[in-house]
């Protein structure tokens, strides 16, 4: 969510927690697949 990710916040008291975990497990995996080797996911 500080990848530029700020319209999550917003969206989250919009629409609730369930669009917050999914944008938030879409930004996951789009920085995810990115990544050749995943040994380290940082916090």
């Amino acid at each position: 969510a500080d990848q530029g990710e700020e319209g999550i916040v917003e969206a989250d008291s919009a629409d609730g927690s369930f669009m917050d975990e999914l944008l938030t497990l879409m930004a996951a995996h789009r920085v995810w697949s990115r990544i050749p080797k995943i040994d380290k996911i940082p916090a």
